[in-house]
């Protein structure tokens, strides 16, 4: 499997979760049946939530490509289990205790998406 370039159309799965930081997106594209980037939008352009925001994508598909010696590469849910419960001091009434969380849980969701859509409501 080639890397894809930024010209082919991957089908992806975007979710939105609320975290203290702000409204968090969360896309997660495919390709050949295989996640393969995660781009993640949170807070205003050019703001401190929104560089982190995009970070956390840029490790995040790099950590899901295929090691080419190995082959070896990290799961979404390694992603989830990583991601889910973390909070901080502002961590309130919000959908997500933070943004990490909410990452995870918008990861979780889109691969619940993917293998039983029936119980996505």
């Amino acid at each position: 499997m080639t890397p894809g370039r930024m010209s082919e159309a991957w089908p992806s799965w975007t979710v939105r979760v609320e975290a203290p930081e702000g409204v968090v997106y969360v896309r997660l594209a495919y390709q050949d049946g295989h996640p393969r980037h995660i781009g993640i939008q949170c807070g205003k352009s050019g703001g401190i939530a929104a560089g982190f925001a995009s970070l956390l994508g840029r490790w995040g598909s790099k950590a899901l490509r295929p090691c080419p010696k190995c082959g070896y590469h990290v799961t979404v849910s390694s992603l989830v289990r990583s991601a889910r419960g973390i909070t901080h001091d502002r961590s309130g009434n919000h959908e997500a205790a933070s943004m990490p969380d909410a990452i995870g849980r918008a990861l979780e969701m889109i691969e619940k998406l993917r293998t039983e859509p029936q119980k996505i409501a």
